[in-house]
Formats: structure tokens, sequence, C-alpha cells
């Protein structure tokens, strides 16, 4: 899969980075929301990515919650899923669940199967197709077990 990563702290970045390339993704790291809402609007397919994992708590202007109101007024949830992994209050990704009911929220720090099982839960809804195993290409690996 292709996922945007939404991520300013850089060893986050990293970190996630590569226990997802690990699983076989590509990851286009944004350290900030515009420069991930700006690579959206400047093209026109849509397959640019298959899925976005957002921070919340950004610098600068644009929060996490605001590039998601963003995005979802131009892309579906099924078409453009997200997942949210932050560290915010409780309070606030209630508000956030409020707000993006279909949204997988994980809370930093967070174990690597969590965030592994939200995306495969995301592609199980959206056009993304699941990724391959490493030692069976082009069989999609079961959610379940996590094997083919």
């Amino acid at each position: 899969m292709r996922i945007a990563l939404l991520e300013d702290n850089p060893a986050n970045s990293e970190y996630i980075q590569i226990l997802l390339e690990l699983e076989g993704h590509q990851v286009f790291p944004h350290p900030q929301g515009h420069s991930l809402v700006s690579a959206l609007q400047t093209i026109s397919d849509i397959s640019l990515y298959d899925v976005i994992i957002i921070d919340l708590l950004l610098p600068n202007t644009l929060t996490g919650q605001d590039v998601m109101r963003s995005l979802r007024e131009r892309y579906s949830a099924k078409l453009l899923p997200f997942i949210v992994v932050s560290a915010s209050s409780w309070q606030e990704l209630k508000s956030v669940q409020a707000d993006f009911p279909e949204t997988p929220i994980i809370r930093k720090p967070f174990k690597r199967k969590q965030l592994l099982e939200a995306i495969q839960r995301v592609a199980s809804r959206s056009k993304a197709p699941l990724p391959t195993s490493p030692d069976h290409p082009g069989v999609a690996t079961t959610p379940e077990s996590g094997t083919p």
C-alpha cells in the first residue's frame, strides 16, 4: 500500500516509516499538514495514497484535525481512509472519533501490531489492496493471522 505519513517528529516518522516499509508498504512522509494537503491538491489521481496516517499535534497553523476536515471535503472515507496516531489527550481523541467515526485511533506510544491491524481494517473497507506476503508475492495476508 501507498501510505502518506503526517508526522512532525523526525524520530516518530522514521520509526513508523521503517516499520511499514519492512511490511512491504511504500511510505511518503509529510512533516507538516500543508505539504500533505498540497500534494493531494496538485494531483488529479487520488490513487497517490491508499491511506493516510495522521498525527493530530502538529506545528504551525494546520493541525491534524484541520487536515482531516480539509481532505474529507474532497475525498470519502472509503476512497481515502485515515488512521490517527497521536499523543493527544483522551478528550481530544474522543472529539476526533465523534467527527470521524470511521477512523481508527491509536494513542502513542503504540505497539507495532496495533498499527498493522488498523491498516488491515481500513484496507478491507477501502479501495486499497491488502499487502502481499514477503514469502508469497501476489498472495494477500489475512488480517486474523498475518499469513497467506
